[in-house]
């Protein structure tokens, strides 16, 4: 009998643990696009970063910047510009930069531009991608919520090259007066 029961409770532990080991959670839905949301989000910077490390000190940093529309119709109020996922290893936020920043209040129609501190620590042709999102509320406090997330960026980080002085000056030469 004793036999019997250890058979049993290692049987029933030994499901126990499939159980547990196939639960997992849902994984999480992607957020909509901005369109879907009644929002279009569209890049302010050109499509490449630069830097110039020809001086000193090295000059790695640029702005980034994003116009937010409305295009419900519907003022908004307490919205939230959010840059986040950095990809490519170059490109990250400056020293001070905060992820978000507020839009206070966005009429309907109506538009804002939000600008972020950027640094690169190097050229490179890699991609530098991150995600732009718009948040209901601020987005480190409970009760935000996402409205939507679009993808942001550079195609490459462009340095610019090494001179070895000054470039040259054009002479001007005196007019005959003959």
């Amino acid at each position: 009998m004793t036999r019997l029961l250890a058979g049993s409770a290692a049987a029933l532990i030994a499901s126990a643990s499939v159980v547990v080991a196939t639960v997992s959670p849902a994984p999480a839905a992607p957020p909509p696009t901005c369109t879907s949301a009644g929002l279009t989000v569209a890049a302010l910077h050109g499509p490449n970063f630069y830097i110039d490390t020809s001086t000193t000190p090295a000059l790695r940093g640029a702005y980034a910047g994003y116009r937010v529309t409305d295009t419900s119709g519907e003022a908004r109020r307490d919205l939230w510009v959010a840059l986040s996922d950095f990809t490519g290893g170059s490109v990250a936020f400056g020293t001070g930069q905060p992820g978000a920043q507020q839009v206070a209040t966005l009429g309907g129609g109506g538009d804002a531009a939000r600008f972020f501190y950027l640094t690169a620590q190097t050229a490179t042709t890699t991609a530098q991608q991150h995600t732009v999102s718009v948040w209901q509320g601020r987005p480190d406090l409970p009760g935000a919520a996402r409205l939507c997330a679009e993808s942001g960026g550079f195609a490459a980080v462009e340095g610019t090259p090494t001179s070895t002085g000054p470039p040259p000056c054009p002479r001007s030469t005196p007019r005959s007066t003959t």
